[in-house]
């Protein structure tokens, strides 16, 4: 005769209802500090000569690193030292490209980054069963191959380590040429990424990468395809 498990008490089981607001109330949530960001980042051109518009779109740019960085470590909890490394493979081939082989810029940075992208699979596919300080000291030796070798080859990086490539342009309208028209071309696209992963930060995918990061077995548990979220 089967036995009838009583169900456990209810202080063992914790549940957790995820509400979900609106879109529009995320959108309402969301219009203030963007404003904020965009008056404050689009006030020094007004205020500042050329030099500091300059400085201050490759500190934008740099902030624009710091965002891989929120995903590997901060979402799925790994700790890479590889950020620089990929932005510099990704930086030499959209220069290389615009430089020796006259491509336009809008072409030349998304060819860059199918140009990143297999190095970083292959690089994460060699790491994909390490973790903590074992990953950060993997990492950390495949940025120092690349600074040792690749970023000294003069067929990638051009001669002595440079390959000036001119600014790019919109449609012949727009020229970014000045460095106050560059700096807002940065804020822009740096606007734009803080708005995907704003996007991204409350979806399913990063959802996965929470879980992941929290408790690799518990995340395989449910069925969440560990290494995919890893890569």
């Amino acid at each position: 005769m089967a036995k009838v498990m009583d169900a456990p008490p209810p202080d063992v089981i914790d549940v957790v209802i995820d509400e979900q607001p609106s879109p529009r109330r995320d959108w309402k949530r969301l219009a203030l500090p963007l404003a904020g960001f965009l008056a404050a980042a689009l006030l020094p051109p007004l205020i500042l000569d050329g030099v500091w518009n300059f400085t201050l779109a490759l500190a934008l740019i740099y902030g624009l690193m710091g965002l891989s960085i929120v995903v590997v470590t901060g979402y799925v909890g790994q700790l890479s030292l590889m950020p620089a490394t990929f932005v510099g493979v990704g930086a030499f081939a959209s220069a290389g490209l615009v430089a020796r082989a006259a491509t336009p810029f809008w072409w030349a940075a998304p060819l860059a980054a199918l140009v990143t992208v297999p190095v970083a699979l292959v690089i994460g596919m060699v790491a994909l069963r390490l973790k903590g300080l074992y990953l950060a000291i993997m990492t950390l030796v495949f940025a120092d191959v690349a600074e040792q070798f690749l970023f000294r080859q003069d067929w990638f990086t051009g001669q002595g380590g440079s390959t000036p490539a001119p600014r790019p342009h919109l449609f012949h309208l727009i020229d970014f040429q000045s460095d106050k028209s560059y700096y807002v071309l940065v804020v822009c696209v740096v606007s734009a990424f803080l708005l995907f992963m704003w996007n991204f930060s409350r979806s399913r995918a990063a959802r996965a990468c929470f879980a992941v990061r929290d408790n690799e077995n518990g995340a395989a548990a449910m069925g969440i395809n560990v290494a995919k979220y890893k890569l």
